[in-house]
């Protein structure tokens, strides 16, 4: 129904995974409630990446719903 199935979104999703491992040694790991944090060992040149999602389905959660 929500179309995450599709061939290209499941071909898409396989590749943002591979990117994301890819990139995931230069990430902090957060720890339970985001108190203890991991931070990655960077070597010379590497930038540290901070991943920021956003999740629009709670804006859409009711949507056309009527009282």
């Amino acid at each position: 129904m929500d179309r995450h199935e599709r061939d290209d979104v499941v071909v898409y999703h396989g590749q943002f995974l591979a990117k994301m491992v890819e990139h995931k040694d230069r990430m902090p790991t957060f720890i339970d409630d985001y108190s203890d944090i991991i931070w990655p060992n960077l070597q010379n040149g590497e930038n540290l990446l901070i991943f920021v999602t956003h999740d629009e389905s709670i804006f859409h959660a009711f949507d056309g719903q009527g009282r």
